[in-house]
């Protein structure tokens, strides 16, 4: 009896060290979409390694900033995976910022279609960085939600703006408004003190912050779809042998497509539910559409004039494609 204890007690410690502990640090919470995504990557990836792998997710910058998240990530130690908003770093690496730059890929079809010829220059951008893609997943379209109707551009006039980067700041001063720069976790606040009158955000930041206690209209303009990367550190990475990484790259390719369906679905779901709570939701009229999209083309010229070899290349692949 006792050798049988001795033989079960060593094979529950063989089974415990073979399994590795990874964490993956994320700013965003716990039960929204790439939540649910990074939880059906360390899923598959767990089923497909027999238990080996499992991921630890850490929400809403709790183990990492956003800020400090590539950094982090790249040594390895605190946290082996890591997801941010690409652009986030577009100063540093133009290519992701073509995601957040306003009409330019204004459909679930094209995102996907950016995405498709961007892809490989993002990666080795990551390389660079000490970081291996795993996957993209994109926030469900950005839409305008107002106070009053947003029948004319200039409804937007001297209004200040929610703005989270420098292409939104951009867009604002197009549109003469104010631009102002808020954290999305004090949006409902920011509106409630009188600091932000307007905003372009996603359906599922709309019911997140319950917008409709702040706006009346939601305006379906599908501005652009603004991509999550989730990355795993190149030193992790290279410890691992060839069929380890291979399975890792399934995991994530299927946590990718998975992703994508989700934010579809959420996409449409969430504008149901800021109906629901009497959000007056419509498209923008012809010459609303007409004018954003001018702006948008200006916005992309500018940004093209001063963007690096690489940028320009995607940006002609898309066009051409």
């Amino acid at each position: 009896m006792k050798k049988l204890l001795l033989t079960l007690t060593v094979a529950m410690a063989l089974t415990a060290s073979a399994t590795e502990h990874w964490k993956m640090a994320t700013p965003y919470a716990t039960g929204g979409l790439h939540d649910r995504t990074n939880h059906y990557f360390a899923k598959q990836l767990q089923t497909a390694t027999d238990g080996k792998y499992e991921i630890t997710i850490y929400p809403a910058g709790e183990l990492v900033t956003a800020k400090q998240m590539l950094q982090t990530v790249h040594y390895g130690d605190k946290a082996q995976l890591g997801e941010v908003l690409g652009s986030m770093f577009a100063q540093k690496y133009p290519v992701w910022a073509m995601d957040s730059l306003p009409f330019l890929a204004d459909s679930y079809e094209k995102a996907e279609r950016l995405w498709k010829v961007s892809r490989e220059t993002v990666a080795r951008d990551l390389e660079k960085e000490g970081l291996i893609l795993l996957y993209a997943v994109p926030w469900p379209g950005q839409n305008f939600y107002t106070k009053a109707q947003l029948n004319d551009v200039s409804v937007l006039s001297g209004k200040k703006m929610f703005t989270y980067n420098k292409l939104l700041a951009k867009l604002a001063k197009f549109i003469e408004a104010e631009p102002v720069k808020y954290n999305v976790n004090v949006l409902g606040q920011a509106f409630e003190q009188g600091k932000v009158d307007f905003a372009l955000v996603s359906s599922s930041t709309g019911v997140k912050v319950k917008l409709w206690e702040h706006t009346k209209y939601y305006t379906k303009i599908n501005a652009y779809f603004p991509k999550a990367l989730t990355f795993i550190s190149k030193n992790v990475w290279d410890e691992l042998d060839k069929e380890t990484q291979d399975k890792i790259l399934v995991a994530a390719q299927q946590a990718e497509a998975h992703g994508w369906a989700l934010s579809k679905t959420e996409h449409f779901g969430q504008e149901a539910v800021l109906i629901e709570n009497g959000m007056h939701s419509e498209a923008p009229n012809v010459t609303v559409r007409q004018a954003f999209f001018k702006i948008g083309q200006k916005l992309t010229k500018e940004w093209y004039k001063h963007t690096n070899k690489a940028a320009k290349k995607v940006m002609k692949a898309y066009r051409g494609y």
